[in-house]
């Protein structure tokens, strides 16, 4: 919970506004904007278009600021705009059939992140507030590592101790009143650093964002780090802070009022859901439950394939997870690895990986969660007749889109085979391929004439013969075990 600090001497003026998403429907968007002012300033009015004046809630005073949040709404079937004083800002409505989605992440790096010039720190920012200039965007997501906190182990010297401690003594350093209140500050600090700078100022005001956060918005690997470092008490003693200011700052919240876009209102697990006509987005938290052996505990994992399940069948789905689901496997140097006498340091990388061999388990049921029964409907809703396949919960409406030639493979222990299959969806990808855009076509064709509807029928269809073979059983189980053959016109190749 945030308590009142102190009064500190500041130099940083008002942060914001910043807006955050919290879902819409076919009438009306959504809307938090976050705003950070000196200790004893009166927030300005904002104003959204066609709305009453929004009533500003104090979420934290702190340090010497108060953090004030705005609840509002703008309307869903146009772009619209929103006064904050004397300013003026232009949202996209995310209802939109052509809406543009960002993604960012990774807004730093470990060491000497603010030591770097503005121009060179700050160069990406700068490049997607001219690309949001020129075709605005609706949505930002940010996937995690926000800030880069790393630098918060020397917040105060008891913390510095406890970092370079055995590990087997760090159980015995205290976390002391002190101790808490620079770890505070530091975070506070670090987030009113980040989030103020001016290249991100334009599009933190105009395009609403949805965070999640991931190791470095705590510490390096946090999660993956042994047991005796977690639960000691300076380690415990981080992760509440971080937490604090991760809802602060990150979801525009605090413990005491969670949004409903929080999946668990109890807040043992801080994962996301949005919902928006056709189209739901989906942040699990990966760090809140996170140990050695395990990627989400009881509570994540049940309100992650609890909002899944709510779904509707058309909607498209983006799942956004701030450890990256597919990559390189390295399980045999994390093998290695712990095979050495000494704990090495990058041992706490590998194992922070869905693939890691300890969490392999757990990355196959996170591949498998999409409901192996989810079915395309025949029209985007009741009131939309437009046909639709789907593409790894995603909706494609066109017979010339590159949804057949994307398939993967369903998750499966089994290992997928190297070939053809793949060497064509890159080539297709390139956009240089005649080998695929056969593929597609005869894709068109299977769809079209036979109707097919399940994920496994069009996988099928498009990887073996122009006949869709229909397997029998569970179906995500069939399509794992596909005798997976490529179009002839990608033998040829």
């Amino acid at each position: 919970m945030i308590i009142d600090r102190p009064a500190a001497a500041t130099t940083a003026a008002a942060v914001g506004p910043i807006l955050y998403a919290r879902g819409g429907d076919d009438e009306q968007h959504s809307l938090a904007a976050l705003l950070v002012l000196p200790e004893g300033a009166l927030p300005p009015e904002l104003l959204p278009e066609d709305g009453a004046a929004a009533v500003p809630i104090v979420l934290a005073s702190c340090f010497g600021r108060t953090v004030w949040r705005y609840d509002f709404a703008l309307p869903a079937d146009r772009t619209a705009t929103y006064r904050l004083g004397d300013q003026q800002f232009t949202v996209a409505s995310p209802a939109a059939s052509d809406r543009r989605i960002v993604y960012v992440s990774c807004n730093g790096q470990e060491t000497g992140d603010l030591d770097r010039e503005d121009g060179e720190r700050d160069a990406m920012w700068t490049r997607l507030a001219a690309e949001h200039r020129r075709t605005p965007f609706a949505l930002m997501l940010q996937g995690g590592d926000q800030l880069y906190a790393d630098d918060v182990l020397h917040a105060h010297p008891s913390v510095e101790r406890w970092a370079t401690a055995p590990r087997d003594a760090r159980g015995d350093i205290a976390f002391e009143p002190a101790a808490d209140d620079a770890v505070r500050r530091f975070y506070f600090e670090r987030y009113i650093g980040n989030f103020g700078r001016a290249a991100m100022r334009t599009v933190a005001a105009e395009i609403p964002s949805v965070m999640m956060w991931d190791d470095h918005d705590i510490i390096d690997g946090w999660g993956s780090h042994p047991a005796t470092l977690l639960d000691s008490p300076i380690g415990r003693g981080l992760f509440a802070a971080a937490r604090d200011m991760f809802l602060l700052f990150q979801v525009a919240a605090t413990d005491a009022a969670l949004p409903s876009t929080v999946m668990d209102q109890s807040g043992e697990t801080l994962g996301l859901v949005l919902r928006y006509p056709d189209l739901a987005l989906l942040a699990p938290d990966l760090r809140s439950e996170r140990r050695p052996d395990r990627v989400m505990g009881p509570a994540g994992w049940a309100h992650f394939e609890a909002a899944l399940a709510a779904t509707p069948p058309w909607d498209r789905v983006l799942l956004m997870s701030s450890v990256p689901a597919l990559g390189p496997r390295l399980s045999w140097l994390e093998a290695l690895a712990d095979m050495l006498p000494v704990r090495n340091k990058y041992e706490d990388d590998m194992r922070d990986q869905w693939q890691s061999r300890v969490h392999r388990d757990e990355w196959v049921r996170f591949l498998s969660s999409w409901p192996s029964d989810r079915k395309t409907p025949t029209s985007r809703s009741p009131s939309s007749p437009a046909r639709s396949i789907w593409r790894h919960g995603a909706r494609c409406s066109s017979p010339t889109s590159r949804c057949c030639t994307s398939w993967s493979p369903p998750a499966s222990p089994i290992r997928r085979r190297r070939g053809p299959i793949r060497q064509c969806s890159a080539s297709w990808r390139s956009g240089a391929s005649r080998r695929c855009r056969a593929i597609r076509s005869s894709c068109g064709r299977c769809r079209d004439s036979a109707g097919l509807t399940r994920r496994s029928e069009i996988t099928s269809c498009c990887r073996s013969t122009r006949k869709p073979w229909r397997p029998s059983g569970n179906s995500s189980a069939a399509a794992g075990r596909h005798r997976w053959r490529s179009d002839p016109a990608c033998r040829r190749g």
